[in-house]
């Protein structure tokens, strides 16, 4: 069962997923799994707001294997569907867990190319560089590596010198800053990554952006996230 204990407490984990939508072909081509916990009361709170703590280690990861099962659980009957997950910083340098994950997508027949492994916004570049060994072993078996929301306060050429990524969101927050906002999508672009933009509707200056082709788009113009029965009619798996 999809169920963690959680200080005393039983909490069931679903996903909802998010999609990514490319501006230029105005189609969804991914999707980001967003894990979700809720009580017998009906009280729920998001899986990345469980605290990165080492009491907690083992409810992360049990939350973490879930919300990962669940989203090989949408792509086995769509080899070319791509989606997203966020790993928690706690679990960097596990790598019986991210073997358990390889494993994983061999038993049910998924590339693992069409799984993004998303880091955490508040992972530093020290802590990329102290796990090197670990994301090319991800690399390695095959699963994509994705940053989550860039700021522009980061310093990104450091960040993104890091490691190579393979996709990189920019913060919905820094939207309204045009002149540094085109900077940081040049620094991404040069760095080969495909660029995610978080973004709201009143917020979004699609034709401003269409000019790079490669920009997806991830946010409230679209949808709202999707439950798995609303993804699966979607897409006909």
């Amino acid at each position: 069962m999809n169920t963690v204990i959680i200080s005393g407490e039983e909490f069931s984990v679903s996903t909802a997923f998010k999609p990514v939508y490319s501006l230029s072909s105005q189609k969804i081509y991914k999707y980001e799994s967003l894990g979700r916990l809720e009580n017998i009361a009906g009280d729920g709170v998001a899986a990345t707001d469980i605290a990165e703590s080492a009491a907690n280690r083992a409810v992360i990861r049990q939350v973490t294997e879930i919300i990962f099962n669940l989203t090989c659980s949408l792509l086995i009957r769509k080899n070319e569907l791509r989606a997203s997950f966020h790993f928690p910083k706690s679990l960097l340098g596990d790598e019986a867990f991210l073997a358990k994950m390889h494993a994983r997508c061999e038993i049910l027949g998924i590339a693992p190319e069409q799984i993004e492994i998303e880091l955490s916004e508040e992972i530093a570049a020290a802590q990329l560089i102290e796990n090197l060994n670990f994301l090319l072993l991800a690399r390695r078996y095959g699963f994509k590596i994705a940053l989550d929301a860039i700021s522009i306060g980061e310093r990104p050429a450091e960040v993104l010198s890091s490691f190579g990524f393979d996709s990189i969101k920019i913060d919905k927050t820094r939207i309204c800053e045009e002149e540094k906002c085109h900077s940081l999508i040049e620094s991404c672009r040069h760095s080969g990554a495909e660029i995610i933009y978080e973004g709201r509707n009143k917020e979004f200056n699609i034709a401003k952006l269409k000019e790079y082709n490669s920009i997806g788009f991830q946010g409230y113009v679209y949808s709202r996230p999707l439950s798995m029965s609303q993804v699966r009619l979607l897409e006909g798996v």
